[in-house]
């Protein structure tokens, strides 16, 4: 497609295109499966952390000034020991694998390497934030589709960094489609009203 077809008046006029469309649709899809998956998988290696004792390295907990005690918080596994880390992702497994998930190895590994449910899904929402990154570029004429998710994670303006450019950009996407006219829910497929 050629970036004149784009143009402020063709979108005045026939709304935003049917491939913005369709990646804002994606992206909000995927987002809301990786939200509620990692809601899910989080409160799983939460009741593990919380009821089992694994530890921090204690040389790091000198170094750094932290207490040298039992990791109960998730957001900071990776500051387990390489034994404790082993042993927390593999009861987490255990734990993911007996509420019924079905937990893919990585090939050449041992039990406690696997694809994580919840980051498999934010892996493909990321996927879908590439594509609608594209389709924006494309419709705003940019030269290089490609690369202008890369373009932005680059961007540093206003006192902003270029992770929060990105997201403006993603934001004003969807906000483009989502309230335009006669936009539907792709889930329900009724029309989304203000």
């Amino acid at each position: 497609m050629k970036p004149e077809l784009f143009d402020t008046e063709n979108i005045k006029k026939n709304g935003p295109p049917q491939e913005l469309i369709s990646c804002v649709n994606a992206f909000l899809m995927a987002r809301t499966l990786a939200t509620l998956e990692t809601e899910k998988v989080d409160a799983i290696k939460l009741n593990i952390i919380t009821t089992a004792d694994y530890w921090p390295d204690k040389a790091d907990c000198e170094k750094y000034g932290d207490d040298y005690a039992p990791i109960k918080d998730i957001k900071h596994s990776y500051r387990m020991r390489d034994d404790e880390f082993i042993s927390y992702i593999s009861d987490v497994r255990k734990a993911l694998e007996n509420a019924g998930y079905e937990i893919k190895d990585i090939p050449g590994e041992g039990y406690h390497s696997y694809f994580c449910p919840a980051l498999t899904k934010q892996h493909l929402q990321t996927e879908c934030e590439w594509l609608l990154i594209e389709a924006g570029a494309r419709m705003i004429g940019y030269e290089n589709p490609k690369d202008m998710n890369g373009e932005l994670l680059c961007l540093t303006s206003n006192g902003k960094s270029g992770i929060e450019n990105r997201r403006a950009f993603i934001d004003l996407l969807c906000g483009l489609v989502i309230n335009w006219p006669g936009y539907k829910n792709p889930l329900t497929g009724e029309e989304v009203t203000a």
